[in-house]
């Protein structure tokens, strides 16, 4: 019987797919650069009834499952625990952030008035070398054509409402395919050989940009700006660690136990 239900469940699940996923990857074209009450109400108003055909812009709708989480296609429960061992808070708005950053093709340009994304990108990217190096630094170029030829990621800080037009075809991914599959942009009119280990996170400490819609197509904005319900959550979070540390260290002792147990269940599988 348990695995006639496993079976008929995968059966569901695998049904429902074409119409998660559609609806994970609109999330993250468009949610990003929202705050969370604004986010709930593009997913219930616009997306969610876009895609399951239920408004008059849609000519038919794809079949998906019933209260689908994109959060759930696009991570998963032992990535969840990773960001916030990154000191990425546990709140649901900051695992969204980093799970459209995870998944955009395109570089994250984050709204970061508080600094949280940057501390979470700094922590992410040690081990890799990460280049930081502020949007009025003139060692930007230099730093950045580095990066690109050795394929480590870099940070520019505290952008204004413009992008650097130096930078536009590194942000724009227009690169030059050369003989042998060798890749190329330009750098302030200098062609740079690039490397598909290169990434790139731009982020503004502005609390409320408005950026053209050229900048906004050819990056994905990602919104880290703490709200009142997003704060609520965070200091929940931090006081159940400062007030009830043995709860706290015993809810991530489950989780862990969960998470090896669920590992073993696979296996055995």
């Amino acid at each position: 019987p348990r695995w006639s239900a496993a079976l008929a469940e995968l059966r569901a699940r695998f049904a429902a797919l074409p119409g998660d996923v559609l609806l994970a990857a609109a999330f993250v074209s468009y949610a990003g650069a929202f705050t969370k009450p604004y986010r709930q109400k593009l997913m219930s108003s616009y997306l969610v009834p876009y895609v399951r055909g239920e408004t008059a812009e849609a000519s038919a709708g794809v079949s998906g499952s019933d209260g689908a989480d994109p959060l759930d296609v696009l991570t998963t429960p032992a990535g969840r625990r990773l960001w916030a061992n990154e000191n990425v808070f546990r709140d649901r708005t900051s695992m969204e952030n980093g799970a459209i950053i995870a998944a955009s093709v395109r570089w994250p340009l984050i709204i970061d008035p508080q600094a949280q994304g940057i501390t979470w990108i700094k922590t992410r990217e040690a081990k890799n070398s990460l280049q930081v190096a502020a949007a009025a630094d003139g060692r930007l170029l230099s730093m950045l054509r580095d990066a690109l030829e050795r394929g480590l990621p870099m940070l520019v800080e505290d952008l204004s409402e413009t992008v650097d037009a130096a930078l536009a075809h590194v942000v724009s991914r227009r690169l030059t395919i050369h003989t042998g599959g060798v890749k190329a942009v330009l750098v302030a009119g200098v062609e740079t050989a690039v490397s598909d280990d290169f990434r790139l996170y731009l982020q503004t400490r502005l609390a409320n940009p408005h950026y053209p819609p050229e900048t906004q197509s050819e990056a994905a904005l990602v919104n880290f700006a703490v709200t009142e319900e997003g704060l609520a959550d965070q200091l929940l979070t931090l006081t159940v660690a400062r007030e009830r540390p043995e709860l706290d260290k015993r809810k991530a002792a489950l989780a862990a136990e969960q998470f090896v147990d669920r590992n073993r269940l696979a296996e055995l599988e």
